[in-house]
């Protein structure tokens, strides 16, 4: 490159400068050096299945209706990128859908796969869940099996566990039912125990059979994989770290089809 006059001439061209190549190594040194710890969740599929739809059930004590379960043996400490946090919130003509999401990118050779849980370190999020105490859900296998038996004892009706969707809790801030005088009623520490993140409430205490309530909570931030599958990217044979898109664990719904 010289300078004549006012007027700058490029000597050369595009060819004449070394080929810019990315550093799978580099890039997993920028993820150590500038990621947070997390806790990888890692999922498989539940096997509480609706027979007719092949969907997880609602009331599943081990997955709480999302379809995937987190065994111990599955879960492992990990450096990851955690950016791009989105809390949208968009109305519709009846009510507003909300969504917040993540995302994030890990070292080389990991990937995630739909259902993971990502749970940085020392985020908190406040939740708001509804219940309908000792709601029940018919076992369908049962239901089908009645129509062919005519002899055979009805279903069993057994009341679904009130789970909080988040797998770890760290304050229960307070929960809420209308009475039937349709007054705003708080339950107390005497009217329910939590065991795990499982609500349980004391014999002729809290609201009656099929009213519902309100719970919030603080929980560890929980992300999962759901629906988007993990991105690869790649550089010739080089495969440079894969980035997926999470969800907030309490943004996504029951997956319930009747």
């Amino acid at each position: 490159m010289a300078r004549l006059g006012d007027e700058l001439l490029i000597e050369g061209t595009i060819g004449s400068f070394a080929a810019l190549h990315i550093s799978v190594e580099e890039l997993n040194d920028v993820i150590e050096e500038h990621g947070v710890g997390c806790e990888w969740r890692r999922a498989v599929r539940c096997p509480c299945q609706r027979i007719e739809t092949h969907r997880p059930r609602s009331g599943c004590p081990v997955c709480n209706g999302l379809g995937y379960a987190y065994p111990e043996s599955r879960r492992s400490p990990i450096i990851a990128l955690v950016l791009n946090r989105q809390p949208n919130r968009r109305l519709l003509q009846v009510g507003e859908y909300v969504t917040g999401q993540v995302t994030i990118t890990m070292p080389t050779p990991h990937v995630m796969a739909q259902g993971d849980i990502v749970m940085p370190d020392n985020e908190v999020h406040v939740v708001h869940q509804t219940f309908w105490r000792a709601q029940q859900q018919i076992d369908n296998r049962e239901l089908m099996a009645s129509r062919t038996t005519p002899d055979q004892a009805p279903p069993k009706m057994l009341p679904d566990a009130e789970v909080l969707r988040y797998p770890e809790i760290a304050e229960l801030e307070h929960i809420h039912w209308i009475d039937e005088k349709g007054k705003l009623c708080e339950a107390s520490g005497a009217d329910f125990r939590l065991v795990g993140n499982r609500i349980d409430w004391k014999k002729r205490r809290g609201p009656p059979a099929g009213e519902a309530y309100t719970v919030r909570y603080k929980a560890p931030a929980a992300y999962q994989l759901q629906p988007a599958e993990p991105v690869v990217r790649m550089e010739g044979s080089s495969v440079f770290p894969y980035r997926a898109v999470a969800y907030r664990l309490d943004q996504i719904g029951d997956p319930d089809f009747r």
